[in-house]
Formats: structure tokens, sequence, C-alpha cells
């Protein structure tokens, strides 16, 4: 087991049933759509008044900032999800070749379909291992990631793969967690709708802890039958959970609300009706720990910088709905570069292999 201290009465009861050990993938490939299918661009046009959108576009401004808008260019982005960031980045260099790699075939379709809908020319996927990238050595331009390479079982591996298939002068740019919690343990849990056997839904309770030194999350899903009695207990746990507070758009769990929500009688039907349970743990890195694990690697000209900041507030322009202003605004905070965490670039040096 993980050894990790028991606080509720929802993780005692679940570290009793002795879940299974897999990985993130796992977890991923039973989401239908990322984001509820709300990602900006993705699946939904940017709008321009929005400025969670307008932060979105300067993310994939900043992921950009390194490929030549004139030049032709292969790029890769790992872990692309539901196709972002791999969509939009192609919309705004037409001249890039991008191949999103995803291990989960759940959320490829997903990509597909969206690909499809957007009609971009310049984009494919493809089903593959972060940690085992089926691409020649010293092919590529450049390879971008968004909060996944963190989430590969060997970041290290992962590292050395990107490493290896860049060409010399590559670079890598990715987004990575900012792991600085309210609180030493958090516990959450969330009531979802998951999907198996590509079109079939199931109710899913999601239980995270995530933790400080060391810094970790550990995550448990529960996958309840397609039962309509199922369907019942996820209804009334989700309206139950509604009542909490809440952390990373999740419900907020501690000794009283576990005690409160999850009674015996709760856990008795839960595990009746539960087809599958896992748990993965993922190592969170700060900053330095990234940068020396490049570092050693060969990467060189490390550059640590924060992910843009939006609001209102900072840019009343977004008010006026203007698709100009957006871009615009857009390409400034992509280039801003600002010293922080959040971001993390790297080049592979002339001369290496």
């Amino acid at each position: 087991m993980l050894g990790l201290p028991i606080d509720t009465s929802l993780s005692n009861w679940l570290h009793s049933l002795e879940p299974r050990h897999s990985i993130a993938t796992e977890y991923y490939s039973l989401i239908p759509k990322w984001r509820s299918g709300n990602i900006p661009f993705v699946d939904i046009p940017y709008d321009y008044n929005r400025s969670e959108h307008l932060r979105q576009a300067s993310l994939v401004e900043s992921l950009a900032a390194n490929i030549r808008l004139a030049e032709r260019s292969t790029i890769i982005d790992l872990g692309t999800g539901d196709g972002w960031p791999s969509l939009p980045l192609a919309h705004i260099r037409p001249k890039a070749y991008v191949l999103g790699i995803d291990g989960s075939e759940q959320r490829l379709s997903r990509s597909r379909k969206n690909l499809s809908s957007l009609g971009l020319t310049n984009v494919d996927f493809l089903a593959a291992d972060i940690g085992e990238i089926p691409v020649r050595s010293c092919t590529i331009d450049g390879v971008v990631a968004s909060f996944a390479i963190e989430e590969a079982v060997d970041v290290g591996q992962a590292a050395r793969e990107i490493f290896r298939v860049l060409k010399t002068g590559g670079f890598l740019k990715f987004i990575h967690q900012v792991w600085t919690l309210p609180a030493p343990r958090i516990e959450t849990i969330s009531l979802i709708q998951g999907i198996v056997n590509s079109d079939h839904l199931v109710p899913l309770l999601v239980h995270t802890i995530r933790e400080e030194n060391p810094n970790r999350e550990i995550r448990t899903v529960l996958v309840l039958d397609s039962s309509s009695a199922a369907s019942e207990i996820h209804q009334k746990l989700l309206i139950d959970s509604a009542k909490l507070s809440t952390q990373y758009g999740e419900a907020l769990l501690d000794a009283p609300s576990s005690q409160i929500i999850f009674k015996e009688n709760i856990l008795e039907h839960l595990k009746k009706l539960t087809s599958e349970l896992f748990t993965y743990e993922t190592k969170r890195y700060d900053a330095k720990d990234l940068v020396a694990l490049l570092n050693d690697i060969g990467f060189t000209n490390l550059k640590n910088t924060k992910i843009p900041s939006v609001t209102l507030q900072a840019y009343p322009e977004i008010y006026e709905g203007s698709r100009y202003l957006f871009e615009t605004i857009s390409k400034e905070l992509g280039g801003l570069n600002e010293v922080g965490e959040g971001v993390i670039t790297a080049t592979k040096p002339i001369g290496a292999n």
C-alpha cells in the first residue's frame, strides 16, 4: 500500500479495499471530454470577452514563441489530451507540422473529432507512451507539453526521449504544475461521468490526496456499474458534496464532512456497486528539480518563466470583445517571459547526439 496517513472515513475505507495500482493514462481514458468539452478553440470558439479564453490563447502564444512564423518545422505536443495545445498551435503556426502524442486512445479519439471540426491540415495524432516516443532521433525542431511531462511513469526517461528526438538546437517548452498547496495535505472528491468501451457512460467517484514533503498526488478512482442504483447513489453523493467548500474545482473533504456524507450504509452500497477500483501516484516536482533533471540530461539555456496572468481589471479592453485586441494582447502576454514558475524552456545544444 501507499503508506499514507489516513484522515477520513472515505480514505480509510478506500485504503481497506486495496485498490489495484495503475497509471494516470487509465484515469484519463475514462474521461469523455476534458474540461467537459469546453476547451477554448478546441471545443468551442474563442470568446473575445472572456479573460480565461485570453489566458488560454496567451499560453499557446507562449508555447509557440520559439517557432518562427515563416519557417517550416516539425513540432511534437506530448500528452495532447483532447487536442490542446496541438490544435491552436497548428492554427497560429500554419507552416509548422504538429504531431500530438497521447497514451490514451479515448483522448485521441476526441482529438481527431476536434481536428475534423476545425479543418486544420497540419496536425496528426499518434497513440504512444511519452517514455518511448516512436520518432527517429534528431528529427524534431521542438517539443511542447502542457501538464504532461510530470505525468509520465518515469519523468527522467521521458526527458531523455525528448532530448533524443530533438535536432541539435531544437527546443523544449512545457507548462508544469506549480506545487504550492494551501495546506500540507489536501483531500478532495469529485463525482463525474466516465466512459468505458468508447461509448458506455458510467458514474465515477474520484478521491484525490495532494501532499507536500514529499510532493505527490494520489488519485483513487472508483468506477460504479451502469445500474440505476449506482446512478441514484452517485447523484445523492453529488448533491451532498456540492454543499462542501471547493479546492481545485473539487469538493474539499475533511474528517467531519466525510463522516456525514460517507456513512456506513453508503459505503456498503458503493462496495456492492463498484466494478473497478484503482489508484495511482504522481510525483510532483518543483521548478528547481525539473531544471536539475534537464540539466543532467544535457539540455542548456534553461529558463523558468511565469504562466501569463490575465484579469479583466488588468485588461479592461477585453470588454470590447474585439478579435484584434484579443489576438494582440495574447501575443503580448505570450512573449512576456517574466521570471517565475510554471513554464520551462530548454535547448538541445549544437553538437549533442
